[in-house]
């Protein structure tokens, strides 16, 4: 399996009598970022937590000013090394950020506008190859070239606005979405599972059966053979290892199936003739929607998890919780398979997208991989504004890839928007507020307007709130507007949250100097 050449780092840049104070500067900025990642990590642990480690997360702005602090010691550091290097790269400053508030909410109804790339697509991809200048005599020839229709695309977005409205009513984290043209689910580690109009954003039904967080829903359309009416079902799966299936309109329960196993992810194939459940121990359940929901087939892989699921055609993408990927195919009433990784990722699939041949990966790191799985190849797009951060969620929509993003450093959530048809999956925009944090999952639709000939996209997003965000054609003026300053970072690199070295070199003790001096086992043990 290939792998993306290193980029060059901080460290290398500087001149040797400033590598001392640098060093130590790194690690300490180092240290930092891994306890800010474990602090993201407690707060989604499936348990209660417990004294210590509540005090832990109420540390989290703290460790994030000292943060922020260090990077501009660390860009300064750099700043002034740099007229004696015959080649630097430039090094922005950490953008100064508003902490979140331990109890933040966003207000209703506020515009964003998309930021859209100002480099070139050939920058945003490190296995791009760069053709030899043109000659003398074919310089004029160059200078014609065609027009590139993405970047009509870009100035399409660049002036597009969202209003977000906030849909309360959840009382812990918003771990699974779903969305079509009427509705809108989701599901809650309070273990509920809720129905809301995807136009009004008013809630419809609470589903309250599960007993375990809600790790997954689905909107399925179930048809009746016989009568050809349809009826629409939510499924919902839970840490309480059942698969449920409720009516939207009477709220009902229809149909439960106890599966022994947390249920963490699930998908539809066959254009939604199947829902697919993946399970904790690698075992996978498939349902036939059309036959009133009857079990097909069960599976199993070898993973400790199943924790993500992508489905193209009759084709179906695994993600496991240990980092393997496996594409299996399903025909005749069974799955085949087609590739499994040979070296499990360095870290877990937290999210997946199959796109033909390619796997679209998201995990704990700053970047978003491309598997190639026919020939092993692996390259990566870049997702993040800054150099540690984690991909959540990805999702296909029309002629678009859209992911989810959060940057440890600042502790801000947004979404980036690429292209989905072309093979270098150009970068085209984000999608931002200031009062966005992390954000755990992510679904879309596209949606007429009033008028009926205006295509406008909504989106869902679940985390720390369940926000609905809808493209506002109108661009009221009264709304207040993203941040404009964000612009993805053009060079994929290899991140903190992505390289292998000992995470064993930190505690959570009160002092920064304990952890550099002691080199102390931390308590990483206790997300486990």
């Amino acid at each position: 399996m290939s792998s993306v050449t290193n980029k060059t780092t901080e460290k290398e840049q500087l001149t040797p009598a400033s590598h001392n104070d640098h060093d130590t500067l790194y690690r300490k900025i180092r240290i930092l970022r891994k306890k800010l990642k474990q602090v993201e990590n407690l707060k989604l642990l499936p348990r209660k937590l417990n004294e210590e480690e509540t005090r832990k997360i109420e540390r989290q702005n703290e460790f994030r000013v000292e943060l922020l602090d260090l990077l501009a010691q660390q860009h300064d550091l750099i700043t002034e090394a740099a007229p004696v290097l015959e080649k630097t790269k430039h090094v922005e400053p950490p953008s100064p950020q508003k902490l979140p508030s331990k109890d933040k909410q966003i207000e209703p109804k506020k515009n964003l506008q998309n930021v859209s790339n100002s480099k070139g697509d050939s920058e945003n991809r490190s296995d791009v190859k760069v053709s030899p200048a043109p000659s003398a005599s074919k310089q004029v020839e160059a200078k014609v070239t065609k027009p590139d229709p993405l970047q009509d695309i870009k100035r399409e977005w660049a002036t597009k606005y969202f209003e977000l409205l906030e849909l309360p009513g959840h009382t812990d984290l918003v771990l699974c979405v779903d969305i079509n043209a009427t509705y809108i689910v989701s599901g809650s580690r309070d273990t509920s599972v809720k129905l809301w109009n995807v136009l009004s954003g008013e809630l419809i039904h609470n589903f309250g059966g599960h007993t375990g967080f809600v790790s997954c829903v689905k909107l399925l359309e179930l048809s009746n053979e016989n009568s050809g009416d349809v009826k629409s079902v939510i499924a919902s799966g839970s840490h309480d290892c059942s698969i449920k299936f409720w009516d939207v309109h009477t709220g009902g329960l229809i149909k439960e199936f106890y599966v022994y196993n947390s249920v963490l992810c699930m998908t539809t194939m066959d254009e939604g003739k199947y829902l697919v459940a993946g399970l904790d121990g690698g075992k996978m359940e498939l349902y036939n929607v059309n036959t009133g929901i009857t079990p097909a087939l069960s599976y199993s892989i070898e993973t400790e998890a199943i924790s993500c699921l992508s489905c193209d055609g009759n084709s179906l993408a695994v993600g496991g919780s240990d980092g393997l990927v496996t594409i299996l195919k399903f025909e005749e009433d069974a799955f085949q398979c087609l590739y499994s990784l040979d070296e499990h990722l360095a870290s877990p699939v937290k999210s997946i997208s199959l796109v033909g041949n390619d796997v679209i990966l998201g995990d704990d790191g700053a970047n978003i991989k491309v598997l190639r799985w026919k020939s092993g190849n692996v390259s990566c797009l870049a997702n993040h504004h800054s150099e540690f951060g984690v991909t959540d969620a990805l999702c296909k929509h029309g002629n678009y890839l859209l992911s989810s993003a959060y940057d440890y450093d600042n502790g801000t959530g947004y979404l980036n928007v690429r292209d989905r048809n072309g093979p270098q999956y150009s970068y085209i925009s984000s999608i931002l507020d200031p009062d966005i944090t992390h954000i755990l999952s992510l679904a879309a639709v596209t949606l007429s307007n009033s008028q009926g000939h205006k295509q406008l996209m909504s989106l869902v997003t679940g985390g720390m709130i369940l926000v609905l965000w809808r493209e506002d054609p109108s661009r009221n003026t009264e709304s207040v507007k993203c941040i404009n300053k964000r612009l993805l970072l053009a060079d994929e690199m290899d991140s903190d949250s992505e390289d292998s070295e000992d995470n064993s070199d930190l505690s959570f003790d009160d002092s920064l100097e304990s952890d550099l001096a002691e080199n102390a086992s931390g308590w990483w043990c206790n997300l486990l």
